[in-house]
């Protein structure tokens, strides 16, 4: 563990990193973001912040977490991630409505998803050195998945099926940005209104797949549908675990960035996120949020199907009495 550790310490931007994340604002012009190459605290050696650009200081990673309890929650994660992956199967098709397999998104849809994500990448492209990390925060690799699903609509079924049932419980993620948004990285012609566009527009998604029945959440709405949406929210919180404590926590460490918040806590009310088990308590948050996301879009799924079968059972009542009136 003590090798792992300083292996981790000494990667990329690793020795440069702070204890603790520096204030969000300039307190004085000394407030330091960055010690020196080797970890030098000389005043020629180091970074100010008010060397970097203003949107870049709320994103700088620090060690608010030891090497040591980063490797082990990661590794933790890592294993109980892929024995659920491995042993947690659905099968493929379930989610069909009448055997349908046409789930490819219109063209309308196709084009908002391009327009969007070409301007979310070029937002990150343009931004302050190392921003384009950012496309791997987690609303951003949606817009990948949706990207993926416009690119590729003659995909296998059960792919394309699985990404969007992961993205039934990953909904609330843009819910969450739009209910608690960190603007303080915005700072460019438009972005914080883009910033809200794009995290609505992200929700329209899944709600288009529900609403135009390409897929389904409820199923036959019977036990063997109960477990199928618990296997899928058990996956998604698997995928998404696996993804990030492994990977994007180290890449955070070499770029220096505190990307997902992986290094430091995100600012909440009363800090109900801060302290050395911010990760863990944000992972069992982040849980129930994605079970919530799946409940929602159940809902949804009721109540287009309940308007459809008002709808159809007006319709028929209508038509028979103008049989009525005729014959009489």
């Amino acid at each position: 563990m003590e090798a792992l550790a300083k292996q981790l310490q000494s990667l990329g931007a690793g020795p440069r990193l702070l204890a603790l994340p520096p204030p969000v604002e300039e307190i004085n012009e000394d407030d330091i973001c960055f010690l020196g190459p080797n970890g030098e605290n000389d005043l020629d050696k180091v970074i100010f912040c008010r060397q970097l650009p203003a949107a870049m200081r709320s994103t700088v990673g620090s060690w608010y977490l030891t090497a040591e309890r980063q490797i082990t929650e990661n590794v933790l994660f890592t294993i109980i991630s892929l024995l659920i992956i491995y042993y947690v199967r659905i099968e493929s098709g379930t989610g069909k409505i009448n055997g349908n397999t046409n789930i490819a998104p219109s063209r309308r849809m196709r084009s908002m998803i391009f327009i969007v994500f070409t301007l979310v990448l070029l937002y990150k492209v343009f931004g302050f050195n190392g921003k384009l990390f950012q496309m791997l925060l987690p609303c951003n690799i949606l817009w990948m998945l949706a990207l993926f699903l416009s690119l590729s609509p003659t995909i296998n079924f059960s792919a394309s099926e699985t990404i969007i049932q992961l993205f039934m419980c990953y909904v609330t993620l843009p819910i969450l940005a739009l209910l608690t948004p960190d603007l303080s990285d915005c700072d460019m012609f438009l972005e914080i209104p883009f910033f809200f566009l794009h995290h609505i527009c992200l929700l329209i998604i899944p709600v288009y797949y529900i609403t135009t029945r390409r897929v389904s959440v409820l199923g036959g709405c019977d036990i063997s549908s109960l477990v199928r949406n618990l296997k899928y929210w058990v996956l998604s919180c698997a995928y998404f675990a696996l993804f990030y404590f492994p990977f994007v926590s180290t890449l955070s460490v070499w770029s220096g960035i505190n990307l997902n918040y992986m290094l430091s806590p995100p600012p909440t009310p009363g800090q109900i996120l801060g302290g050395i088990n911010f990760r863990l308590v944000g992972a069992g948050f982040g849980s129930i949020f994605l079970a919530i996301g799946r409940i929602l879009m159940g809902i949804l799924e009721f109540v287009v199907c309940f308007s459809r079968t008002q709808h159809v059972g007006g319709s028929k009542m209508n038509s028979l009495n103008e049989i009525r009136r005729k014959k009489s």
